[in-house]
């Protein structure tokens, strides 16, 4: 037996609505293919899940292009160090030219996002961010026009490509900000206007976390804390925290669902036959249906499109039903 009735979604603010409908489903075997983003991580800071009074601060827990067009952001605080906060900088900063300041736990060697970005020239992006994650102090402006992949162009192995990193930013950027150093990086003092004519900075803030929203004397301050030391930002327009999701498993069994409540991808996936998908759960009554899983579900991550799992499910659960292998000949009414 299956309860339905889970999360419809999430909001384009990065809000989850809960369902309200429950139903029941009876099956011969339950695949459980849901993924993992159905609710985002948060942090529990102040003026984060609850606005506080004169909160003009948007905290977002996913990021939506459209929503920084809507509120005419320039300058945002993104913490994380996955591949969503590097889409969402690479985005604000490429597209939308806003400042960006850069909160992460980790340190500053952290290479995470720049080993996606690889040689090959296919995500230029990864390896310029990453890159300035690394190297750079302060604010600085990357010159991320010259990191855009081109299909077609990039793709040959001669010079064509060519991944920029901060040590290859022109130091004079005529935009009457200061550059110096060996890498070439150009600090800017205004903080930028987010004008699409002008460079957005980027601050990296390594083994930094967020520490919530205050409002003093009507005005909105962000609270970063990093190391031993605490600073209040102003002028920011919105926060996004993008430290990972979990899965929203409440349509299973209330027992299975409270089984599987910390289940993550990467450290704590379901434990399921590598060969059938079939989930090695002790705590399942020898009546109950038998139970599969597959997808960031099993800890498979950045490997999609590929049907090995998916045969794999598909024979588990021919042969855990005794329906025949070679198609139809299933019983009437089987879901």
């Amino acid at each position: 037996v299956v309860r339905g009735g889970g999360s419809s979604g999430g909001s384009s603010d990065g809000s989850v609505d809960g369902g309200t409908e429950s139903s029941v489903f009876f099956a011969k075997a339950l695949v459980v293919a849901t993924g993992m983003y159905d609710i985002p991580r948060s942090l529990g800071s102040s003026g984060e899940l609850q606005p506080l009074p004169q909160q003009t601060i948007n905290v977002h827990h996913r990021y939506n292009s459209d929503v920084v067009v809507a509120g005419h952001y320039k300058t945002v605080v993104v913490v994380g160090a996955g591949l969503s906060a590097a889409d969402a900088i690479v985005d604000l900063q490429q597209t939308h030219h806003v400042n960006v300041i850069h909160v992460w736990r980790g340190e500053r060697n952290d290479d995470r996002i720049g080993k996606f970005g690889g040689d090959s020239g296919y995500y230029p992006e990864y390896s310029l961010l990453a890159a300035a994650m690394q190297q750079a102090e302060g604010e600085v402006i990357l010159p991320w026009a010259e990191t855009k992949y081109v299909p077609g162009v990039n793709d040959d192995d001669d010079d064509t490509t060519t991944t920029t990193t901060p040590a290859a930013a022109s130091s004079n950027d005529g935009g009457g900000n200061e550059c110096s150093g060996d890498d070439g990086a150009c600090s800017s003092s205004d903080g930028g206007n987010g004008d699409e004519n002008s460079d957005s900075v980027y601050e990296p803030l390594p083994q930094a976390t967020f520490g919530g929203i205050v409002v003093e004397e009507g005005e909105n301050f962000v609270l970063l804390k990093q190391l031993h030391q605490q600073q209040k930002r102003g002028g920011v327009d919105a926060v996004y925290i993008l430290i990972g999701s979990k899965p929203d498993l409440s349509f299973l069994p209330p027992k299975l669902a409270e089984r599987f409540s910390d289940i993550d991808a990467k450290k704590n996936p379901i434990d399921a036959d590598d060969f059938t998908g079939r989930v090695r759960e002790p705590d399942l009554p020898t009546t109950a249906a038998p139970l599969f899983a597959a997808g960031p579900l099993v800890g498979e991550n950045f490997v999609r499109f590929l049907p090995g799992t998916a045969l794999a499910v598909a024979a588990g659960v021919c042969e855990a039903t005794a329906v025949p292998r070679g198609g139809g000949g299933g019983a009437s009414g089987t879901s």
